[in-house]
């Protein structure tokens, strides 16, 4: 636990559970300082179970170095600007649906049980930096309209993105470890399409969907997913294609065309 300056002052451990007439007391006192803020029923708030569902969360919400002991639940939910950096999650936490409509920061969080964002849309930034997903995580459906950060983060359990989309850039999986049984199917993956930007950012912007592949595709490569890896082999041979020019590059570019149209870069049967 933290305080409100990011100091540590206990350990998870040592932390001793409310009795029920303090749990009381406390729904009471919670439930009247949130009501001020959002709209908030006292009913919404069982200190077995925390529920933030179908809320909208208008004013910046910080979470940072918060400790939850029980089940969280914010399916639902609009916000404006939302951080949960350094929070512990003990159990599940439910994020489905919810709106992030400004960058949301989970750095450095832990997620000891299942997670789901399900369905869950990503308007802004995403930063999940650091973060230490112990049980079963799901992004299924999700929608990420911008940059997404996963660099440094370990994934222990089963985890899916299955139908997910990523409309701007490949998710950065830098220094991150996942998990065997990762579920990629039915994702929308771009590739570097940017008329309206200089030649020069066009060429940087593609540089990062190459290298983001390519760290995919050394991942599944380390996991032995070999058809994940040739995935992501022709992701990244396809966002190559697209720095080459005719003007400058026209051999490169027709044998990457050529090597997409015969062999689909190495998946075709025929």
């Amino acid at each position: 636990m933290k305080n409100s300056e990011g100091e540590k002052i206990y350990d998870a451990d040592e932390l001793i559970p409310f009795n029920d007439e303090e749990i009381t007391v406390l729904e009471c006192r919670i439930s009247l300082k949130l009501s001020y803020k959002f709209k908030f029923d006292s009913k919404q708030l069982d200190l077995h179970h925390i529920d933030f569902s179908n809320n909208n969360f208008e004013e910046y919400i910080s979470f940072n170095g918060f400790l939850f002991p029980l089940s969280v639940n914010f399916k639902n939910s609009k916000t404006r600007m939302i951080k949960f950096k350094g929070a512990i999650f003990y159990s599940s936490a439910d994020f489905e649906n919810v709106i992030f409509g400004n960058r949301v920061n989970f750095n450095g969080a832990i997620f000891r049980n299942h997670v789901s964002f399900e369905n869950t849309e990503f308007t802004a930034n995403a930063d999940y930096e650091y973060v230490k997903f112990n049980d079963t995580v799901t992004f299924t459906g999700a929608e990420f309209s911008n940059f997404v950060l996963f660099r440094h983060s370990s994934f222990k359990s089963y985890t899916s993105f299955r139908d997910a989309k990523f409309k701007y850039i490949p998710p950065n999986f830098d220094g991150a470890t996942l998990f065997e049984g990762t579920d990629w199917h039915g994702v929308d993956w771009p590739i570097p399409s940017a008329p309206t930007l200089k030649r020069d950012d066009f060429e940087e912007y593609s540089r990062s969907h190459i290298a983001r592949y390519q760290r995919l595709k050394l991942e599944m490569e380390r996991l032995r997913r070999h058809e994940d890896e040739l995935n992501f082999f022709a992701l990244e041979m396809r966002a190559k294609r697209a720095t080459y020019t005719w003007a400058k590059d026209a051999p490169a570019k027709f044998v990457n065309y050529a090597y997409d149209a015969t062999s689909d870069y190495g998946r075709s049967e025929i």
